[in-house]
Parts: structure tokens; sequence; C-alpha cells
């Protein structure tokens, strides 16, 4: 919450006792200073950045001519893994660096997908290579070749 109050008052400690707010719990008018407390002698953050609920710090990175998208993320995963962050620390990857963790999760399925494409239905290939009935190609091979 910002405040702002008139330029005389903003060096006073004593103005959060002069600012009052409704208490959600009783109803009552209670001194900002009950929650509150006046502070100069340190800087603080006008704003914090967050993503979702939670407090976020943004490291960019870029590549280095010729590097490969893969191994600087496992190199960042690589550090992340040795300095031992705490539990309560969570990293994510954003843009393409996302999207490339994304599809290498998803990709033994699409390979399974496609194998198991072509293992149910092997002989669609085949049938795609033969020339149709009433073509010239089919009456040279005959019926022998029809079948091969």
């Amino acid at each position: 919450m910002i405040l702002e109050v008139s330029p005389s008052l903003q060096t006073d400690p004593s103005t959060l006792n002069k600012i009052y707010v409704k208490s959600p719990i009783t109803n009552q008018q209670v001194p900002l200073s009950t929650f509150a407390r006046f502070d100069t002698h340190h800087v603080s953050y006008l704003s914090i950045n967050h993503q979702g609920q939670f407090p976020a710090v943004t490291l960019s990175f870029n590549l280095a001519p010729g590097a490969a998208l893969g191994d600087a993320v496992d190199a960042i995963n690589k550090v992340t893994a040795d300095i031992r962050m705490p539990a309560s620390m969570n990293g994510t990857f954003q843009g393409t660096a996302q999207a490339f963790e994304s599809s290498l999760k998803s990709e033994p399925y699409l390979i399974l997908a496609a194998l198991g494409g072509r293992v149910h239905h092997p002989g669609n290939a085949l049938r795609e290579l033969h020339p149709p009935a009433d073509h010239s190609l089919h009456a040279a091979l005959g019926r022998g070749g029809r079948r091969c």
C-alpha cells in the first residue's frame, strides 16, 4: 500500500498514529501504527516482481555464437544442482528455453506414436507404392508384379 501525506508529515513517525483504517475483524478504526512501522534507515523497493503469487527474479541469458540451447539449459540445470538451492526456491525457464524443455518431455511419446502407427499398419506404406490397376506399368508387370 502506498499512502501519500503532506510533505510536512512525511518525516514525522507519529504520523502513523494519526492515520486510521477500518479493521476487517472488529470493524472499528485503528491507527496505521498498529501494523505498519516508520523506517528512514533502510531503502526499500517500491514494487516487487511476482510470478503468480510468489516473489520472482528474472535472469536472462543469450547464447554464444554456435552454442546449442540444449547445452545452455543443461549447464544452467547443473549449476542449479551444484549450488544446492533451498527447497523453498524454485527455478523455471520461460520463453524459448521453456518451449525447448516442454518439447523434450513430449518427444518420447511422439516417437512411440510414430512407430506405433507404422507397426500397426505396415501394409499401408507398401500399398501406396503400387500403381493403380489401369496404369500402363501395371500391364507391363503383369499379375506376378502386382503381388510383389
